[in-house]
């Protein structure tokens, strides 16, 4: 147990990437992609880094963990300026990303209805509950502990980038290079966003959730408008304008991600040793 506590983020990892590549790997690369096949192999591996968190916090603490850290996610007492915060901040960026699109003489086509239907929403829930509450609920705080925000930031974003590899490299393999670069420099900026929210929310889960949600559904309804347009996909701006915002909140928080936060203060109380 004592080798577990000290090693837990690395090897939360290792069965993160075990727990979802198994499944991955055959969607991708074994043809087993398309039907409801592969739409059930990617929805298990996304579920892979909240199996290994779960498991992490079972060896450790037991069902008082996991009940600690399913309590970010009804830490719901906080200033109605967050909520705006994490709903509205995509919608503003992609806001800012068809208007420019607009303003260069592109003429926009809405191939997507505003309101995403049943099953594409319930998707997009679960992925935002699954990654938010392994990312942001288990891994994070722990980084923290020995890390400073800004490291621990990175380090989370880097397993975000590698526990996605399969589906990466599929899709440099059809040619979608460019926009996997995209996506990673977008998702750095984001991720500063994600870091800036869970200090000032103080680990709220339920907040990190939202914005998480608000971020893929934007994102999908942008995506639908610039695949319409004659322009195309347009992701490098979009993912360019995310990268910029996360930058501003970097150098506006300098002071927060160049210090060590104290984790027992920070973060969910998952990670308490009591």
């Amino acid at each position: 147990m004592g080798f577990i506590e000290k090693n837990e983020a690395l090897i939360f990892v290792f069965l993160a990437f075990l727990f979802s590549w198994i499944f991955w790997i055959p969607y991708k690369f074994l043809g087993y992609g398309g039907g409801t096949i592969g739409l059930c192999l990617y929805q298990l591996g996304v579920l892979g880094p909240l199996v290994a968190a779960v498991e992490m916090i079972i060896l450790s603490r037991g069902r008082d963990g996991i009940k600690d850290l399913m309590k970010g996610l009804v830490k719901w007492r906080m200033g109605i300026e967050w909520y705006v915060v994490a709903l509205f901040l995509p919608l503003a960026i992609e806001a800012m990303v068809l208007f420019t699109i607009a303003l260069s003489g592109v003429d926009l086509a809405i191939s997507k209805p505003l309101v995403a239907d049943g099953s594409t929403l319930i998707g997009q829930i679960y992925y935002a509950l699954a990654t938010t509450l392994a990312i942001f609920g288990f891994l994070l705080p722990r980084l923290l502990k020995s890390n400073s925000p800004l490291l621990a930031t990175v380090f989370a974003f880097g397993f975000a980038v590698l526990w996605r590899a399969p589906l990466i490299l599929a899709s440099v393999n059809a040619g979608q290079g460019s926009y996997e670069l995209w996506w990673a420099l977008g998702n750095l900026g984001t991720f500063f966003i994600f870091a800036w929210l869970f200090r000032c929310t103080r680990g709220s889960l339920l907040l990190l959730t939202l914005f998480d949600l608000s971020l893929n559904y934007f994102r999908w309804f942008s995506r639908g408008v610039m695949q319409a347009s004659p322009g195309g996909d347009l992701w490098g701006l979009d993912f360019s304008l995310h990268l910029f915002v996360g930058v501003i909140v970097l150098l506006a928080c300098w002071k927060y991600f160049l210090g060590i936060a104290p984790a027992a203060a920070e973060g969910p109380e998952a990670i308490s040793s009591g």
